[in-house]
């Protein structure tokens, strides 16, 4: 993948998941200290723009790793798997040469089009790291918007029940759901249009080999002649 476009990603990723830790952090402030956080940041010892953004970009980073990783980890535990387990029976039951896994099959494509796996794989991992992400992202920050205000209101009175918080985190839920339907979505085309070229490229070794058998008789024949 593009260097560039992969640091993009876990940029995007970082400022998602940096969004939820602040608020995260904001609530356990409330509970405990009882203070706005942000007044607390007033009494921190001033520093250099660039090397405050330089921090920050570095730290953003980091954490669009680390997320990434969690979030490829847990959903492919729980969800990729089962359903990649299920197209890979479907699609190559009927085959004689049946591939042993999705490694096997990455590979075999790969040998035969090292281009055509590449741009394939990168665009569709790209995708499917977003919308993975950006639904776990966008789940938390909603679930911590609520808890954030309700813990701020003291555990009830009207900012715990307000109709704007309510219409925020109702909006990052619904965006959080859509990410997630649509990463579904992703992964069951991503799959069978994996399976669509191996079966491609397997079909053709398969002509290639067949038509090559078949010129060896006449090559014998000639050669006697």
């Amino acid at each position: 993948m593009n260097t560039t476009a992969l640091v993009v990603d876990y940029l995007i990723i970082g400022v998602e998941g940096c969004c939820w830790i602040l608020l995260f952090v904001a609530t356990v402030n409330e509970v405990i200290v009882g203070k706005n956080w942000v007044t607390q940041l007033k009494d921190l010892p001033n520093a250099p723009t660039a090397i405050l953004l330089g921090l920050a970009i570095v730290f953003v980073y980091a954490v669009g790793i680390l997320f990434n990783e969690a979030y490829h980890v847990v959903f492919k535990k729980y969800i990729e798997t089962k359903k990649s387990d299920r197209i890979l029976k479907d699609r190559f039951s009927s085959l004689t040469n049946q591939p042993e896994g999705w490694d096997f099959v990455r590979n075999y494509i790969g040998h035969c089009s090292n281009y055509l796996a590449r741009r394939f794989e990168d665009w569709n991992h790209r995708k499917m790291r977003i919308l993975r992400a950006t639904a776990a992202n966008f789940a938390l920050i909603g679930f911590l918007i609520f808890t954030y205000s309700w813990v701020a209101s003291g555990f009830m009175g009207p900012r715990a029940f307000d109709m704007q918080i309510a219409f925020i985190v109702f909006t990052f839920w619904v965006l959080a759901g859509l990410a997630l339907w649509l990463w579904y979505r992703s992964i069951k085309r991503y799959y069978n249009r994996l399976a669509d070229i191996y079966c491609f490229l397997n079909h053709r070794e398969q002509e290639r080999i067949s038509r090559q058998f078949r010129r060896e008789p006449q090559l014998s024949q000639e050669v006697k002649s």
